[in-house]
Order: structure tokens, then C-alpha cells, then sequence
């Protein structure tokens, strides 16, 4: 069965794929980062502090998904975004973590951006 959160009010899909946990829900975590993005939406209020609350190892697997489409697409306010809600300050540590993980040269030139 396929669950995806259609718009910001699915909380009930937001629900649902934060009950089913890890790693059942593995697939559905880059679009649940992605749904973190936004705090004035319903469906943040049930994702983010899910998203916040996973090990280090599994966010960063899910945001280098997240991250290498969504600068192939062009989207780089979304991963600065997911990346000041999720990596930068405390937990910079993942930022070489997603970078192999990504194994994208996207990935790496946008941290490098940012370090400079």
C-alpha cells in the first residue's frame, strides 16, 4: 500500500507514516523532510518533531535522498530550509555523512557553499 500526504491539511497520512516508524516508513522519510519545511502547515506539527526525533544515521540517509533531488530540481531554498531545521548547529556533524551518502557532486558543492 502506497501512503503519500497529498496536501498540508493530510494529517492523516502524516499520522499513519509516523506510526508505521522506522523502517517500515523508510521510503516516505525525504517527503516527510520535506513536509518539515513548512512550520505554519498541520502537517509540520506531526512530521517535524518525528523527523527531528530520528537517529543520526537515518536523517542523514533521508535527507541526502532529499537533498540530491531536490537540487537536481533546482530547489535549493528547500535544502537550506531542511537544513536549518535538521543539520546546521547541532548536528553539523552528518553534513560529511550526507555527502557520501549523496554521492552527488550537487550535494557537495552546495556544503561547500555554505562553508564559505
Amino acid at each position: 500500500m502506497t501512503i503519500e500526504i497529498k496536501d498540508k491539511f493530510d494529517t492523516d497520512a502524516a499520522e499513519h507514516l509516523v506510526i508505521i516508524g522506522y523502517p517500515e516508513n523508510k521510503k516516505y522519510l525525504p517527503d516527510l523532510v520535506f513536509w518539515s519545511c513548512f512550520p505554519n502547515d498541520p502537517v509540520c506539527w506531526i512530521t517535524y518533531p518525528y523527523i527531528n526525533s530520528l537517529k543520526d544515521e537515518i536523517l542523514a540517509e533521508a535527507m541526502a535522498v532529499f537533498m540530491k533531488f531536490n537540487l537536481g530540481i533546482g530547489q535549493e531554498d528547500m535544502v537550506e530550509t531542511a537544513c536549518a531545521f535538521f543539520i546546521f548547529e547541532e548536528r553539523c556533524d552528518l553534513i560529511p555523512m550526507i555527502i557520501s551518502l549523496a554521492d552527488c557532486q550537487k550535494v557537495r558543492e552546495w556544503f561547500a557553499s555554505q562553508a564559505q
